[in-house]
């Protein structure tokens, strides 16, 4: 076993539903920073760090990233909405499961 590997146990991890191209657990794409971060206040102590960016001619820089590191997730914005979500395989929440719509 690797002890340098952070791993919490899998009973201590929450699970999460897959639903493709709509969201995972409480996260639905398409939510902004601020909506996101409200529905995880429930679920994690953790807050979300961003990155941000500023285009050229733009007064107020947008958020292109975001990072729940002890939580384990890693979200990605397009046009300040939620586009992509990384679980971190090692602690953030498992998803064993999806929900197929035909």
């Amino acid at each position: 076993m690797f002890t340098w590997w952070d791993v919490l146990p899998e009973d201590e991890r929450q699970q999460w539903t897959l639903d493709p191209f709509v969201g995972v657990g409480p996260l639905r794409f398409g939510m902004s920073p601020g909506e996101l971060s409200g529905a995880l206040s429930g679920v994690t102590t953790d807050s979300q760090r961003q990155t941000l960016r500023r285009s050229a001619g733009d007064a107020v820089p947008t958020v292109v990233d975001g990072r729940y590191q002890e939580f384990g997730l890693k979200l990605y914005y397009r046009k300040e909405r939620l586009a992509g979500v990384v679980v971190d395989a090692l602690r953030g929440p498992r998803s064993s499961r999806a929900v197929c719509r035909w």
